[in-house]
């Protein structure tokens, strides 16, 4: 964002607006529309996916990561519940349509904005792969002594 002036920096920022969450609260609820973009400027979050009756934890997110992020770009339902874990969480939130907003009426910008958010989903999948790798590696045994 260093590329930003700070008047639309400024402009930017008008169109959120900061919230705090207490412990146990839900900045995303897995399954639920999700029609904004939050950065975390304080806490620990965690991201929960539910399926088949078990939950798995893909990760924790902290200051300077985002919620919210893949359904600004989709407009799809949330994938993960994502809940405060630590302290009260402290979140700057921008709805979907305000980002869409400034994103059309500064294209240059608007794409900074949207290669951070890629870079950061880019960084998760790229996280969230190594992990399933060594998820698989570690349980290959279970398979291998299978009967047939």
């Amino acid at each position: 964002m260093a590329s930003v002036s700070p008047y639309l920096l400024q402009e930017l920022s008008s169109l959120g607006r900061f919230e705090t969450l207490p412990v146990g609260a839900r900045a995303a609820r897995q399954g639920v529309p999700h029609t904004s973009l939050s950065l975390i400027v304080k806490g620990k979050l965690a991201v929960n996916c539910h399926a088949n009756g078990e939950t798995v934890q893909l990760g924790v997110l902290s200051i300077g990561q985002t919620v919210g992020e893949m359904s600004v770009i989709d407009h799809n339902k949330a994938s993960a519940d994502v809940t405060v874990v630590s302290e009260p969480a402290r979140l700057w939130t921008i709805r979907s349509e305000d980002f869409d907003a400034f994103v059309s009426k500064y294209p240059r910008e608007g794409v900074n904005l949207l290669r951070a958010v890629a870079a950061d989903l880019s960084r998760r999948v790229r996280s969230d792969s190594a992990m399933l790798l060594r998820q698989a590696e570690e349980n290959r045994h279970r398979f291998l002594d299978m009967d047939y």
